[in-house]
């Protein structure tokens, strides 16, 4: 018994060393129902999922609030006006990748994955969270990125999104500088026949 209460106060320190809010560990025992099984089931699941993503990427950043979208721009007057939802969000993204991120924008080409994830319904019809499309998700993230992390979202050239349930309502980001042999690409596009030619 002792064994046991040792290997899940274990696997709970685990959950909480990503990040995890007291509010988010009480939310297992929802999960846990939802789930039709046991709470330390569900922690195993979480270690399991979180371990699967652990990637090569040189700079990993977590941010706790809820995914938005990047909403249609308003017109009025013949200008365009951004809206204040996503003015909000983006500004909130910007300030807290200021505060982490400490070097200058980056200027050459990158890769970067990024999961957004929301807290798990009590009920689901899909069993995604399928009300927010990730290309809109993206270009909030982005926009907020700018002038930040990178200089401008152009620079991305490998992108991998996703959208899921969780524990809790969370954005993660990671990414990496892509390095690009020019002299290989230069042989390459020269030994290359257009169609034409």
């Amino acid at each position: 018994m002792d064994i046991l209460k040792k290997k899940k106060k274990e696997e709970y320190k685990e959950v909480k060393s990503f990040g995890l809010s007291p509010r988010s560990i009480e939310n297992l025992e929802s999960m846990s129902s939802i789930w039709e099984i046991s709470k330390s089931q569900v922690v195993e699941q979480l270690i399991n999922y979180f371990h699967d993503y652990k990637t090569d990427f040189a700079h990993s950043f977590e941010l706790a609030i809820e995914p938005q979208i990047k909403k249609r721009p308003r017109f009025g007057g013949g200008n365009t006006y951004t809206h204040e939802d996503t003015k909000r969000y983006e500004t909130h993204v910007k300030m807290a990748l200021r505060k982490w991120w400490k070097e200058k924008p980056i200027e050459g080409p990158i890769r970067t994955e990024i999961i957004f994830q929301f807290s798990a319904p009590k009920t689901s019809k899909n069993g995604y969270p399928g009300s927010k499309d990730v290309d809109n998700l993206v270009k909030a993230w982005f926009d907020g990125a700018n002038g930040v992390v990178w200089k401008d979202d152009r620079q991305v050239c490998s992108l991998s999104a996703k959208k899921i349930f969780g524990i809790d309502d969370r954005i993660i980001f990671r990414f990496s500088e892509l390095e690009i042999d020019l002299d290989n690409w230069k042989k390459l596009s020269s030994s290359y026949k257009w169609v034409g030619d």
